[in-house]
């Protein structure tokens, strides 16, 4: 795939600053490292340094799309879900208790939007984008395995593994998960010795993963690399690509239906499965949070809570949750239910309609287009955990680039076949 790239300039600049500083933030945070594990993280706080880093990230991207205000609004003509998903959420502070957590919440999902449209429309195109990348999620992996090395700090104190710069052993597997799939993406549109570094960077993601032990994001690895054996197994045994996509859907479509039919006819296999691997069959008590939750949504399953109108120290819903689980939740650990609970069945439809949309015109980029991959994986990784519209989460904001790549990789495509690309140079 080849990509071209603008002169740079002061906007194309700006838009590097913002967008590598969201990345920075959302690996490294912007709270002191090994924080307190009890109580709320800094999700559920006014943060001053989260309003500075996401209020500057914000700005810069802003002015940078100034000059290409008009590739903008071609880009949302395309893609329209993701501003009615978000419009939805403010819609929302209606009827909300707390709407002006909810405002504070959709300006950090904004500025998640702005600064990776930004990136997107001025490097024109992933590679020089992702090598970028590369050494910020470089710098994260080495600061992590400092810490876990030579920081007693840095050890889960609940569960004795690693939690690295992370609060918890699972906030740290899920990161991992994000670096890995970012450094799997980054090696396919390499060439030459910059993959050893790549490699190198990979490998040291992949022992911090499994030093976190977080199961969570194991599982979800073990799942995807099945699902990439499986589909690589059909492209070589069929070369007729719209045969394998064919058969691919099937065989994936009928894993899908053995695994509900299981959990209908046949549930105490399920429930071996996370006996063997050390797992309560509750799965550390989320099916009794999740079965509250499911009275909880029952009082206002249409419209939701509100956006963010639910998990803020000021809830009361939260309190009554409290006070029945002492390990104190901060989320329903199930991004459907948390989407369901705060925007209603409409909310969760919209999401919905979304992803399918997604990955119905990712299929027909072909060969050469990953990022699909990593919306798979937070859609199984949102099973256990919840990620979708968080904006301090590390999933959701290269969700959010993921999703936007595919309408500026359609655009950018569409104006080379016609032959509307204007001349640009790589910049130094």
């Amino acid at each position: 795939m080849m990509f071209v790239y603008r002169q740079p300039s002061i906007y194309t600049r700006l838009a590097e600053f913002s967008f590598y500083l969201f990345i920075a933030y959302i690996l490294f945070g912007t709270s002191a490292p090994f924080p307190d594990t009890e109580g709320f993280n800094e999700e559920n706080v006014s943060n001053i340094y989260n309003q500075i880093f996401f209020s500057l990230a914000l700005l810069a991207g802003t002015v940078s799309l100034i000059p290409l205000r008009m590739e903008v609004l071609e880009i949302f003509r395309r893609e329209k879900l993701l501003l009615i998903l978000l419009g939805w959420c403010a819609l929302t502070f209606i009827w909300s208790i707390y709407p002006f957590v909810g405002f504070k919440r959709i300006i950090l999902l904004l500025s998640a939007v702005v600064t990776s449209l930004a990136i997107l429309l001025h490097a024109r195109g992933a590679p020089y984008i992702l090598t970028r990348i590369k050494y910020v999620v470089g710098a994260y992996l080495l600061a992590t395995l400092v810490a876990v090395i030579a920081i007693p700090a840095a050890i889960d104190p609940k569960f004795g593994t690693w939690r690295g710069l992370e609060p918890t052993k699972n906030n740290l597997g899920q990161v991992m998960l994000v670096c890995l799939l970012l450094l799997g993406i980054i090696r396919q549109s390499e060439r030459g010795p910059t993959r050893q570094m790549t490699l190198m960077f990979t490998v040291l993601a992949g022992i911090i993963l499994i030093g976190s032990w977080s199961i969570t994001s194991v599982g979800v690895l073990l799942g995807l690399l099945g699902i990439a054996i499986l589909v690589w197994g059909i492209d070589r045994a069929f070369y007729s690509e719209p045969i394998a996509r064919i058969l691919s859907s099937i065989i994936l479509g009928g894993v899908a239906l053995l695994l509900v039919g299981t959990l209908i006819w046949a549930p105490d296999l399920l429930i071996a499965i996370p006996q063997a691997i050390g797992k309560d069959i509750t799965f550390s008590g989320r099916t009794l949070l999740w079965e509250s939750m499911w009275e909880e949504i029952g009082r206002h399953w249409l419209l939701g809570t509100g956006y963010a109108g639910f998990w803020n120290p000021e809830s009361i819903g939260m309190e009554i949750l409290h006070e029945e689980f002492v390990w104190l939740p901060n989320q329903a650990h199930n991004g459907y239910l948390d989407v369901l609970n705060e925007l209603g069945l409409v909310g969760l439809f919209l999401f919905g309609m979304l992803i399918v949309r997604y990955f119905v015109r990712a299929s027909r980029l072909g060969e050469g287009f990953y990022w699909q991959w990593f919306i798979a994986a937070m859609l199984v990784m949102n099973l256990q955990e919840s990620t979708f519209l968080r904006p301090h989460n590390a999933f959701n904001g290269v969700f959010i680039f993921a999703y936007l790549m595919l309408f500026v990789e359609e655009y950018q495509r569409d104006l080379r076949r016609f032959g509307a690309e204007e001349k640009i140079t790589t910049p130094n």
